[in-house]
């Protein structure tokens, strides 16, 4: 899982290495955990995973734990990735991770990437992504705080902008 991925190469010549190879051209792209630490926020899973229903009920439960900046891929500022997406029903975890990177001060817009089984965004050099696989992209946009987003508290999040791609999409 990602936070594998995080305890074991954060602050390491791993995590150097990545972003040398990205600096010389090199193809960056994961599957699974893999796909969630790649952009700028990382859903880091210190505490297991977290369900959409409880990021919902109390987006800064105990499992709602998050990093950023492990990998700084230029590409993915800004940008929060979530995988299996459908398949697992993850449209309100990324809509919790949205209002936490928000409400925690650590961009006033954000952007969600849902990417579903069997699917994949290939992403060129000139920034335009195309949907490959068998299943969809969800991008969610959130350009604006939530109405409510505290401990304990259930989220209240309008007006967030959400499209889905299907393959041969780009975005």
């Amino acid at each position: 899982d990602q936070a594998t991925y995080l305890q074991s190469w954060m602050g390491t010549g791993v995590q150097q290495g990545i972003g040398e190879a990205w600096d010389r051209g090199a193809v960056v792209g994961g599957t699974s955990a893999g796909l969630t630490v790649l952009g700028q926020f990382i859903f880091a899973a210190y505490n297991d995973t977290v369900y959409s229903y409880e990021a919902l009920e109390d987006p800064y439960n105990v499992y709602m734990t998050m990093e950023q900046g492990f990998l700084a891929l230029p590409m993915l500022e800004g940008i929060i990735t979530d995988s299996h997406f459908f398949d697992r029903d993850r449209m309100g975890r990324l809509v919790g991770f949205l209002a936490r990177i928000h409400a925690d001060g650590w961009a006033t817009t954000v952007t969600g990437i849902g990417v579903d089984e069997a699917t994949a965004v290939v992403v060129g050099p000139d920034g335009a992504g195309t949907v490959i696989g068998a299943g969809h992209v969800y991008v969610v946009v959130a350009d604006h705080p939530p109405q409510t987003c505290m401990p304990g508290v259930p989220l209240e999040y309008d007006g967030l902008e959400l499209t889905a791609l299907s393959p041969g999409d780009v975005l």
